[in-house]
């Protein structure tokens, strides 16, 4: 029987076979005890349990041991007692549950990295991961989806990419009218995450302008410090030869003097 397995794995010529001299490739042997009979249809449903990648093993070649996907129970090493009986030696094993898996969290559009890569550690081969378990809230960007986007634990090289892209958040523009706030006039806008706002709209009406604060306005993760304020200021006086004209400057700024003439000097 060694001989025959041999010569079907090496593919050599079966020279004590008369009239045969070629072999096509053997990948599945099955050997049965003379009292054994193989019901229709079993070898397919055994090849077809061995060749499902839950159920593959990792093999050392040179050692032609199991090393990987299944670790045996019991003593690596037992001793037995060869009788006149049926000596059979039965293998059990457990599926490993000491495998590793890295995630990793990167922006869709850049590939860049958004956190250092995680480690989930423990697994059992050939379990499911809920990926959802796995999502990590980023401030600023929302999770969208997963490479794969099923994941079941292989024995080895076990690992997940989240995908995330940046949130689109709220910001306001105020506008004040001689240092006090008119709520009417605030408008509410919406851009991603970290883009940045350079203008808004003029609301003078009748004011002059002072200033304006935040910007450009980077656009945060915290909306309530997403804010551009607005000033203006009156101008009623200051100008022409009395004084009593707008001149271009916040009243704000100037004060009135008043000179009076004591004693005609």
């Amino acid at each position: 029987m060694c001989k025959f397995l041999e010569t079907l794995i090496l593919l050599k010529t079966i020279s004590y076979i008369k009239g045969q001299k070629d072999i096509p490739k053997i990948k599945y042997v099955i050997t049965l005890d003379s009292d054994t009979n193989l019901v229709l249809d079993t070898a397919k449903e055994l090849i077809g349990a061995m060749a499902h990648i839950l159920n593959e093993p990792v093999i050392d070649k040179n050692r032609n041991v199991v090393i990987d996907g299944y670790a045996l129970v019991g003593d690596a090493v037992r001793s037995i007692v060869i009788d006149t009986g049926n000596n059979i030696i039965n293998f059990y094993y457990n599926k490993k549950s000491d495998i590793a898996l890295t995630v990793s969290f990167v922006e869709k559009k850049t590939n860049k990295k958004l956190l250092v890569d995680r480690t989930v550690n423990n697994l059992t081969f050939g379990e499911s991961v809920d990926i959802s378990e796995l999502v990590e809230n980023i401030e600023g960007y929302n999770y969208i989806e997963s490479d794969p986007e099923n994941l079941t634990i292989k024995h080895t090289d076990n690992a997940v990419i989240l995908y995330y892209e940046k949130a689109t958040i709220n910001y306001s523009i105020e506008y004040y009218y001689d240092n006090v706030l008119d709520e009417s006039k605030t408008i509410v806008k919406s851009g991603l995450y970290l883009s940045k706002v350079y203008s808004y709209p003029d609301k003078g009406d009748g004011y002059i302008f002072g200033e304006a604060q935040n910007v450009p306005l980077t656009i945060g993760a915290v909306e309530s410090e997403n804010v551009i304020r607005v000033y203006y200021y009156t101008d009623s006086y200051g100008g022409g030869d009395n004084g009593n004209t707008p001149d271009g400057n916040p009243d704000i700024y100037q004060k009135e003097i008043i000179f009076c003439i004591i004693n005609g000097t």
